[in-house]
């Protein structure tokens, strides 16, 4: 006996939700070199995709990111709130 199965997958990306990381940066931090560094720091570093998939949690990824950038916590606080 075979099992039909009703699926439904929804593709977000670029359709419903914008991901733009740049926007979220430069939304942000007016100055552009400050911004730049902070979009390397957090958004194009592996570390974001450990922190998105649930690898890391928020302390450890801002400890991370200060380590590379050092910038007070509360303001990679307010970036990753910027960026959910």
């Amino acid at each position: 006996m075979s099992v039909i199965r009703k699926v439904v997958i929804f593709d977000l990306g670029g359709v419903v939700v914008e991901w733009n990381p740049q926007a979220v940066v430069a939304g942000f931090c007016a100055d552009a070199a400050l911004a730049a560094a902070l979009f390397a720091n957090v958004f194009a570093h592996p570390d974001w995709a450990e922190l998105d998939r649930g690898g890391l949690d928020d302390v450890a990824a801002i400890g991370r990111m200060q380590a590379r950038l050092p910038r007070p916590a509360g303001e990679y606080e307010r970036l990753l709130r910027a960026a959910d």
